[in-house]
Formats: C-alpha cells, sequence, structure tokens
C-alpha cells in the first residue's frame, strides 16, 4: 500500500471518530433536561426545592435556581420546566408570580406551587385556573415528600 492511501485512510478514519463523538456528545446534551425554580425565600419552600432538585439530579436533569425578584431574567422557552414556589400574602398570591405567569401567556411548560391550603384559593381570582399547573400544600415539613412527589410527577408529565 502506497503511503498516500495510507494517510487517506487514516484521515478518513479519524473524520468518522470525531463524527461519532460529535453524535454522542449532542445527544447526551439532548437527553439533558433543564428545570428553573423560581421561589421566595422560606424555610419550607427551601427545603422542598432541596428534595426536589435531589431527586432531578438523580433523573439527570439539570436545576437553575433563582429567586422570584429575578424572575424578569427567565424564559420559560429556554427551559424544559420552569417551577414557581410562591406563597400567598394577605390572601393572595405573590403579585410577580401572577404577572410571570401571565406575562408568558399561561405557558404549559410552567408549574406554580403555592405554599396555601387549597388550589383554588392560590389562583382564585388572580389566575385562570383552567390555564395554569397549580399544586399546593400547606406549608408543614411533614408534607414536603409527597408534595416533592406530586411536583416530579407534574414535571415528569409534561416532559413525555
Amino acid at each position: 500500500m502506497n503511503k498516500f492511501l495510507k494517510k487517506n485512510i487514516l484521515l478518513i478514519i479519524f473524520f468518522i471518530i470525531c463524527f461519532n463523538f460529535y453524535s454522542e456528545e449532542n445527544k447526551i446534551k439532548k437527553e439533558n433536561k433543564n428545570v428553573c425554580f423560581l421561589y421566595y425565600k422560606s424555610k419550607y419552600k427551601l427545603e422542598l426545592m432541596k428534595e426536589i432538585e435531589n431527586k432531578l439530579l438523580d433523573m439527570n436533569f439539570t436545576v437553575k435556581k433563582d429567586l422570584i425578584n429575578n424572575m424578569d431574567q427567565y424564559n420559560p422557552k429556554d427551559f424544559d420546566i420552569v417551577v414557581i414556589f410562591s406563597g400567598i400574602k394577605a390572601f393572595s398570591p405573590y403579585p410577580k408570580a401572577i404577572k410571570y405567569i401571565k406575562k408568558h401567556d399561561y405557558a404549559k411548560n410552567i408549574i406554580y406551587f403555592c405554599a396555601a391550603s387549597a388550589v383554588k384559593e392560590s389562583v382564585y381570582g388572580f389566575l385562570d385556573a383552567e390555564k395554569i399547573d397549580a399544586i399546593s400544600s400547606a406549608s408543614e415539613i411533614d408534607n414536603i415528600s409527597n408534595t416533592s412527589d406530586t411536583i416530579i410527577k407534574r414535571i415528569l408529565e409534561i416532559m413525555e
């Protein structure tokens, strides 16, 4: 075999290896799911997020977290799922969360969690309950496991 032919065969093999590596790397990136947590600080919400995050990381999710005060910096289109961890103030949901949900026209990948005893009270008169995926739970540490399972179940349903 002449030298020129050997070089070309080696070059072809090199390109095949590089192409396969590039394809595998892209496949891994596509399989990685991105979730954004936007939250108001409270002991309950921090514990709840920690449990959800740990479970999601085990399922190959990437989790970005930030305070609701910074939520305007995040577009639901940039994430597979956005979970808003909100609460009730003076019998109404926190205004920033409501404004964000409406601004993004009730995007299907937004999950609205409200630390309140019932979903209706957490959205009544402020959000269209038919358009938003709302979950609520009383702010009790004993509820964290069940609530995290409910939120993860909704995340996985949306991802299907």
